[in-house]
């Protein structure tokens, strides 16, 4: 009896050794096209148009990497997409695409298709950068010189990574997106692209932020505007604060540490919301001659650009409020965390309800050290 089971054990290991010692789905890599990118424009007719750029590989001794695109037109965004193979003679592969950028004319019409569409592929990336073009096309972008590599939408991937030292522009990927347009008080946002001559060169630059209200383009904002929006939604991590007209010059503070803290408090006479937001900084630059190393100047300093910050963040949440009507940051959510029930009784006139919302902004600043000078730097006549 042991004899009959030990053989049969051993044929089903020898069967599963032959049957499962591969990968079921293995593709030779010469039979794909490996999508590091891809723009979402506007095509004839109404038609979808779809320019991926496609990484080339060139073997030998140096392993190099360089990219094309290739534009293609189809009915809907994955008939584009299929589309392509009767100009690559390749299948699209999408597992290391990077980004994803689209045009202004497609995001003013709604991004639902689109999200839809790349969320359903088993092969898409979760953390794709997603993007909205400022320029004429999406697929421009692509036609931009790259300064620290080879492949442009490698390069943009890097830009947004390191956006945490510059606060310029939102981290956002298509899942994030996605939650915000399905989601409750709260409004969608994504970086905005366009691109800038550099040295007498076109040169892809993100900075600024793109508005929406559910999945339709309302309209962009600057990098100065972005960052306000940044610290108040707690996504400050670095960066650079000017704190200018102090004294008749100005005095450049970087960012260690931000926390936003947000308070909806309700009375009778409608919702106000509580922004507490510390930050801690150092003295990284001084013009002319004014001081802020010595106890008083330095205290002048934390007034004056507490004082500065408070106004230009209730400045910049009313700017919201009357011009675009979208809640990008989250204070419905918010509400919906901290007190449901006002929730319930709001939620379906939010829209007017973030418009008459009440801001009260309390900014408190820390001036840790002045870099590697103990004091100004004073120059002789």
């Amino acid at each position: 009896m042991k004899t009959g089971k030990i053989i049969l054990f051993a044929f089903f290991i020898s069967l599963n050794s032959v049957l499962f010692s591969s990968c079921w789905n293995y593709r030779e890599i010469d039979d794909m096209a490996i999508v590091s990118g891809v723009a979402i424009d506007k095509g004839i007719n109404n038609r979808y148009a779809i320019t991926p750029e496609i990484v080339q590989i060139a073997g030998g001794r140096e392993h190099k990497q360089s990219s094309e695109t290739v534009t293609i037109e189809g009915k809907s965004i994955f008939d584009a997409v299929r589309n392509e193979i009767s100009v690559t003679g390749k299948k699209l592969y999408w597992s290391h695409t990077k980004v994803v950028i689209v045009s202004q004319e497609i995001a003013r019409e709604g991004l639902n298709k689109v999200v839809d569409w790349y969320a359903r592929d088993a092969e898409a990336r979760e953390d794709v950068h997603f993007l909205i073009s400022k320029d004429e096309s999406a697929k421009e972008i692509f036609e931009g010189y790259a300064v620290t590599d080879d492949v442009i939408s490698y390069e943009l991937s890097q830009m947004l990574d390191n956006q945490k030292s510059l606060s310029k522009a939102p981290k956002v990927d298509l899942w994030d997106f996605a939650n915000c347009i399905s989601g409750e008080g709260i409004s969608a946002v994504a970086p905005a692209i366009s691109l800038k001559k550099v040295d007498g060169k076109e040169k892809a630059q993100i900075e600024g932020t793109a508005i929406f209200k559910k999945d339709k383009l309302l309209g962009f904002i600057d990098g100065e505007d972005t960052q306000a929006m940044l610290f108040i939604k707690n996504e400050v991590k670095g960066g650079v604060i000017v704190c200018d007209e102090i004294e008749k010059t100005f005095v450049s503070l970087e960012i260690f540490k931000s926390k936003t803290k947000i308070k909806p408090i309700c009375n009778g006479k409608g919702i106000t919301m509580g922004i507490t937001i510390e930050l801690d900084t150092a003295i990284d630059e001084v013009g002319d001659t004014f001081d802020p190393i010595e106890e008083e100047g330095r205290k002048k300093l934390k007034e004056h650009c507490e004082g500065m910050l408070n106004e230009r963040f209730t400045k910049f949440i009313k700017k919201i409020q009357s011009e675009y009507g979208a809640d990008i940051f989250g204070f419905g959510a918010k509400i919906r965390e901290d007190n449901p029930s006002l929730w319930k009784a709001i939620s379906k006139n939010w829209g007017e309800e973030f418009k008459n919302l009440k801001i009260n902004v309390s900014t408190k600043l820390r001036i840790r050290n002045s870099a590697q000078m103990s004091k100004i730097l004073e120059v002789e006549d």
